[in-house]
């Protein structure tokens, strides 16, 4: 059996290629896209401190926040100044300790939200929180 390199092959084969190629490329940038897209939608918050946590048994965290988030995700709006977040994750786990720990020393944090609400119907999942001075 002879087997052809490919400036060997017949043109349709070496454009199918580049096609498939030019596909992928696309494909990767429209979700490349929309994740940047809903990052932007995301809500945030600083210099807040934390009014409340509550935790249920399904394994999700809940922080409430001083103040009302800025640009909080459409999924969010009814409960304007709260975060949702997964306690089974190792992010979600040191996310937790941080929060326990400003909200036990009344410390002010920085927050950013995903922009989604994965975890509840109306809480917008957390992203990330610094504790501030």
């Amino acid at each position: 059996m002879i087997t052809l390199g490919e400036s060997h092959q017949r043109p349709c084969q070496r454009a199918g290629r580049k096609h498939s190629r030019h596909a992928v490329a696309a494909a990767l940038f429209a979700v490349l896209a929309c994740w940047a897209s809903e990052n932007s939608q995301a809500g945030s918050a600083s210099g807040v401190t934390i009014a409340k946590i509550e935790a249920d048994d399904s394994g999700l965290f809940f922080v409430y926040l001083s103040a009302n988030i800025s640009n909080v995700a459409a999924c969010g709006q009814t409960q304007p100044n709260a975060f949702a977040i997964d306690s089974s994750t190792a992010g979600g786990k040191i996310m937790i300790t941080v929060i326990s720990e400003a909200y036990a020393l009344g410390k002010s944090v920085e927050v950013e939200g995903s922009g989604t609400c994965s975890l509840y119907p109306v809480y917008e999942s957390l992203h990330y929180v610094i504790t501030q001075d």
